[in-house]
């Protein structure tokens, strides 16, 4: 059976993800003061207008209060939007911030009176409303474990994200790639096509920009890829992309969940990533989810792995640890999920010490995909697991 399949990438300076950096650098600052805080943040960019909101709690005596209004504007420089022709100037834009602290929230010695069944780590403090569904996916047909269609399109977006920063480009800070790929019998076969978009220069003619595009960013990312003969190139689908950022649209916290994840190609538990911390089950199982499919494939288990977990109150060992390996797997499907069960600890607290997830690293997993990156911070996509696997099934 012949389909398609289309996934996106943004750049950074795209206004969706400049809320997400925004937010997961106010939850960076948070932890590294206090690892064993919870927090949780929104952000809305509009033109020249940031606003945050969400809550803190468990920061700790001692610490200084939190200056959000510099946290943006370190953010909006990092990113390159210091210029009013890019919609937001770090230095001139109005930041409104309406942080509190959570009602309700459960701390240690909270859990109504019966034992704690996670061995909570730090004495951290646990979201009462953190029951979660998630889906973790992992393929062979790319090397970094993900579908194709999301892997090349991460790798476009960070290349002209690249491109930009080197200077001397007429590219400007926002800017996506959509990558679509066809696949035969649920094989990836050739990419069909590659659209760009991005903003640029004034001055920049439409040919320039198209010619910058294929020579800077496609040629260096796809060159010598399998299937690209035939692949139709795209740029700037709506001719000229002079404004940018909230001058085209506002952006905000979560809205691009499906290029964060899996671009497409799997389920999604609906939530987003950025702005929590990792007491969250919707972040941390996500990413829990994600080490355990990949584990899998890279043992030989499954050429492709999607794993469901589910927590009823976001503090308990998943209710559901469900695994489809879509028919490619190599062992006795039903045996997985307890073998599973038995190689990861996955009680959302061990989840938390195991990937060491209290530290200040989610503004560099919030943008470019939370998936398939190699940087050693990035511990949810170790292969710490595959020795203990290929023994219990007797592979290798």
């Amino acid at each position: 059976m012949r389909r398609l399949v289309s996934s996106e990438s943004f750049t950074d300076g795209h206004p969706d993800k400049v809320a997400d950096q925004i937010s997961d650098s106010v939850l960076d600052t948070v932890l590294d003061r206090c690892p064993d805080a919870v927090a949780t943040c929104e952000t809305l960019v509009t033109t020249q207008l940031v606003l945050v909101g969400g809550e803190v709690r468990g920061f700790g005596e001692g610490n200084p209060g939190l200056d959000i209004a510099d946290v943006v504007r370190r953010t909006l420089r990092r990113i390159g939007c210091n210029d009013d022709r890019y919609g937001i100037d770090a230095d001139s834009c109005s930041v409104l911030v309406a942080m509190g602290r959570p009602l309700g929230a459960l701390d240690d010695g909270a859990a109504g009176g019966r034992e704690d069944p996670i061995g909570r780590v730090g004495g951290a403090v646990w979201d009462p409303d953190g029951q979660a569904g998630v889906y973790g996916y992992a393929t062979d047909e790319h090397p970094t474990f993900l579908p194709q269609p999301v892997a090349h399109a991460h790798a476009l977006s960070r290349q002209l994200a690249a491109v930009r920063r080197v200077g001397g480009s007429v590219f400007g800070p926002r800017g996506s790639a959509m990558v679509t790929v066809e696949y035969e019998d649920q094989v990836a076969t050739r990419v069909v096509s590659v659209a760009v978009s991005t903003q640029h220069d004034e001055d920049a003619t439409t040919d320039e920009v198209e010619s910058a595009v294929a020579e800077q960013v496609l040629g260096p990312v796809l060159d010598g890829a399998p299937g690209l003969d035939g692949c139709s190139l795209v740029v700037n689908p709506l001719r000229q992309v002079v404004p940018g950022g909230p001058h085209v649209s506002w952006g905000l916290t979560g809205r691009t969940i499906i290029a964060d994840t899996y671009g497409g190609v799997a389920r999604h538990g609906g939530a987003g990533l950025s702005g929590k911390d990792p007491s969250r089950f919707d972040r941390a199982g996500a990413y829990a989810s994600r080490w355990v499919a990949k584990n899998l494939v890279a043992s030989g288990v499954a050429a492709r792995c999607e794993v469901h977990l589910s927590s009823p109150d976001g503090r308990v060992a998943p209710a559901t640890v469900a695994i489809d390996t879509f028919g490619t797997e190599q062992v006795d499907p039903t045996s997985i999920a307890a073998v599973v069960r038995e190689v990861f600890d996955l009680r959302p607290s061990s989840i938390v010490r195991d990937l060491d997830l209290r530290r200040p690293i989610y503004s560099d997993a919030s943008v470019f995909g939370h998936f398939g990156r190699v940087e050693a911070w990035c511990t949810w996509e170790r292969l710490d697991r595959v020795p203990a696997l290929t023994s219990a099934f007797g592979l290798g």
